[in-house]
């Protein structure tokens, strides 16, 4: 199409006289928008729009410079992750063998031993059995370890296995093998403490374990130069190693342990079972750190744990080079797609400077508003007035949230002052009752101890040490009642009350008692616990099946509470007791007059209020209660 030489000039002088003006009018006014606004939405819109062009100038170099930058940062920090994975292992076998230590140092066991080893009939009966129950007790005290046995010259045997429970049938020490093996003789002349391969172990009934077994002689210090006595292996879980490391695991790099004999120890690998590295084991049987390096990365290669090409592995040696902790990473990991991550983060980041400018527009009367009404409530709050937030006043989710949070606030502590008024009225009236049926415990204290040493030398061994525990359950049941302890010293103080009712009972029923070791330091308020076992022993057994077992379960709830589960497979409640514990109203009873079941319910609601819950669950096959209290600082409850 063609335009006449007017009409072409014609064009032009509108198309020019009208765009500066369209242009200038428009650029004026936005500036004249941007001028009436607040001092504060000015500094918010200029900061945000001026943000964009650091971020931009920032990422281009950032990608000139992440090449190198990614890949040193990445190698100091697998360094210094199996640096600290090295000193967290060595720590984790120095545990044990700190255990193992406390045994070979201890005169009790080579004493013990020497009936054992002549085959004296008349003192080996009572040796084994008090070998078994120092042994049962040192597996009970210290986590992780799944049983522990000691050996005579003739490999007569005294162990405790936490697996089995039992002292006479074992699931982690193969006494045959250890016997046909000749243990004693490849030991006989070690004076240092030797780290077993782990064997995975597998029995109906029982489940699988990877064991890992620690060794060391026994010597009778008295007689040094007649030569060791017999020798001991602790026996501890894999999966309690494999704990240590196993966060540090990621898609590009991976820890595993091994021997200096080609042995893997541990690895996180699923499914994982004991195997052997790849060696040239005829021409030695002990290999340098550069040749279980290089084992390492074709074991990775070849069960195709890290499936990557550019490998690279780093370990250092602990227990003087016994043991080497491998980490084998992907070197070029951290580099790929790096050039979309950062176009994305350009157009992702100059997208939340454009939403920020056009929110912040509209927001920011609606948040000065809410933020000055909020403060002006609070204000007169502190100053001793009883104000609630109106969320009609309020605009926006947040603020509101806070009004909701802040009103609630303010109930709970109308809630708590009168509580606390309660408790403080049946608190004295249960401290005046106390006093007047207290009797001297000095005087209890003193009798039990004469009553004590006196089985002591009668060789009543077993009956002392019941004794020495009811002394520690009163001395704690005593003293402070209210008192607020660590997690730790409650669990004590249980385990021995339930050893006791073990041995009153004679082991009519098992017991199991599983805890979070992390949860140790939380507090808790005394005698929370004790209760509901009593409950158990008094009103749940004997129950339909063949063996009565009482079950403890310690850990941190989704709502970060500390979660307690009491249960057992006795006889159960009967559905309206059941409803009674369920529903019971505290405040209509008096706590001092309130036993067993109802009094801890009455207590968790004077500690804690709403906070805490109690939940029972129970039929024709056993009975479960099931209590949450704040895992938090206990002092601020109360």
């Amino acid at each position: 199409m063609r335009f006449g030489t007017r009409s072409y000039k014609t064009i032009s002088r509108k198309i020019i006289k009208y765009y500066p003006y369209k242009k200038e009018n428009r650029s004026l006014k936005i500036w004249n928008k941007f001028q009436s606004l607040a001092v504060a939405k000015k500094l918010l819109a200029l900061s945000l729009v001026m943000s964009i062009v650091p971020i931009c100038c920032i990422l281009v170099l950032n990608y000139q410079l992440s090449g190198s930058v990614v890949r040193t940062q990445t190698g100091e920090l697998i360094q210094a992750n199996l640096e600290q994975n090295a000193s967290n292992i060595e720590n984790f076998y120095k545990g044990y063998e700190k255990i193992i230590q406390g045994i070979y140092t201890d005169e009790f066991y080579t004493q013990r031993l020497k009936p054992i080893n002549r085959w004296d009939n008349s003192e080996r009966y009572q040796a084994e059995h008090e070998i078994g129950e120092r042994l049962q007790e040192l597996c009970y005290n210290n986590s992780g370890v799944l049983g522990i046995a000691i050996f005579g010259t003739h490999y007569d045997t005294c162990f405790y296995d936490t697996v089995t429970q039992s002292g006479q049938s074992s699931f982690c020490f193969d006494l045959n093998k250890i016997k046909n093996n000749n243990t004693m003789e490849l030991i006989k002349d070690e004076r240092r403490t030797i780290y077993l391969p782990s064997v995975c172990i597998a029995q109906e009934g029982y489940g699988i374990y990877n064991c890992m077994y620690v060794v060391h002689q026994l010597t009778d210090f008295s007689e040094y130069q007649k030569g060791s006595v017999g020798f001991v292996i602790l026996c501890f879980d894999e999966t309690m190693l494999e704990y240590i490391y196993s966060s540090g695991n990621t898609k590009s790099n991976v820890t595993l342990i091994a021997d200096n004999k080609g042995n893997v120890i541990s690895s996180a690998e699923n499914n994982w079972k004991p195997q052997k590295l790849e060696l040239d084991r005829e021409k030695k049987a002990v290999f340098t750190q550069e040749e279980i390096e290089k084992a390492a990365l074709k074991y990775v290669k070849t069960r195709k744990i890290l499936q990557k090409t550019a490998l690279r592995v780093k370990s250092k040696g602990i227990l003087k080079n016994q043991i080497y902790v491998l980490n084998i990473q992907d070197v070029n990991y951290g580099m790929r797609n790096f050039a979309y991550i950062s176009v994305i983060i350009v157009l992702v980041g100059a997208l939340a400077a454009v939403l920020c400018i056009l929110l912040a527009w509209y927001t920011s009367n609606d948040v000065d508003r809410s933020m000055r009404y909020i403060l002006d409530v609070m204000d007169r709050a502190t100053k001793g007035g009883e104000e609630q937030m109106e969320e009609s006043c309020i605009t926006g989710t947040e603020f509101m949230r806070i009004s909701r949070h802040f009103n609630r606030m303010t109930k709970r502590i109308e809630e708590s002052e009168r509580m606390e008024r309660i408790a403080m009225l049946k608190e004295k009236n249960a401290e005046i009752q106390a006093l007047e049926a207290q009797i001297n415990p000095h005087f209890l204290y003193n009798t039990l101890d004469a009553i004590n040493w006196m089985a002591v030398d009668k060789n009543e061994y077993a009956i002392s040490k019941m004794l020495t525990e009811l002394a520690a359950i009163m001395r704690y049941s005593i003293h402070g009642s209210n008192e607020i302890v660590e997690l730790k010293d409650e669990l004590t103080y249980l385990k021995k009350y339930i050893h006791l009712q073990q041995e009153r009972l004679n082991y009519s029923f098992l017991s199991t008692l599983k805890a979070d070791e992390s949860l140790y330091h939380v507090k808790i308020h005394k005698m929370l616990m004790q209760p509901l076992v009593e409950n158990t022993l008094v009103h749940g057994f004997p129950g339909k099946s063949e063996v009565d077992e009482l079950y403890i379960e310690i850990s941190q709830s989704d709502e970060q509470k500390l979660r307690i589960i009491v249960a057992d497979n006795g006889r159960g409640m009967k559905p309206e007791l059941v409803d009674l514990l369920n529903h019971y109203d505290y405040a209509t009873d008096k706590v001092e007059t309130s036993i067993g079941v109802r009094n801890v319910i009455a207590r968790l609601n004077l500690y804690y209020g709403n906070a805490s819950s109690f939940r029972v669950e129970s039929d024709e096959t056993g009975t479960k209660i099931t209590m949450e209290i704040p895992c938090g600082e206990m002092e601020e409850m109360r």
